[in-house]
């Protein structure tokens, strides 16, 4: 699965702090997954891989405070507000992306 992104620079090894996360739908209505203040660090070691970790700062709880135990609506709900995936990316210089092919994802249908 790629998952293309537009290039910022040539030179993107190193790691990023999230200061915000959001996208515009094409009715116009800006849509912010992990809420107007997230938390999270995309990381390029280039050797190692490409990882996102993408997370509302104020996750809701678990009723019995257990996440092992929570219930598949907990659970939903939760993972609505997290975005979490690493892959190998290499950089399309001609066509001005990031290409990434993803190994391993929270939630697979997010990028599929």
């Amino acid at each position: 699965m790629d998952q293309s992104f537009g290039l910022v620079s040539h030179s993107h090894v190193g790691s990023w702090r999230v200061i915000a996360f959001l996208f515009e739908r094409e009715d116009g209505v800006v849509v912010y997954p992990c809420g107007r203040d997230p938390l999270g660090s995309i990381i390029d070691a280039q050797s190692a891989g490409f990882s996102v970790q993408f997370m509302s700062k104020e996750p809701p709880s678990f009723d019995s405070g257990d996440h092992l135990i929570a219930t598949p609506e907990e659970i939903k709900v939760v993972s609505k507000g997290c975005i979490s995936y690493y892959a190998p990316c290499r950089v399309d210089a001609a066509a001005g992306f990031f290409v990434h092919q993803l190994e391993g994802a929270l939630v697979w249908e997010r990028f599929g």
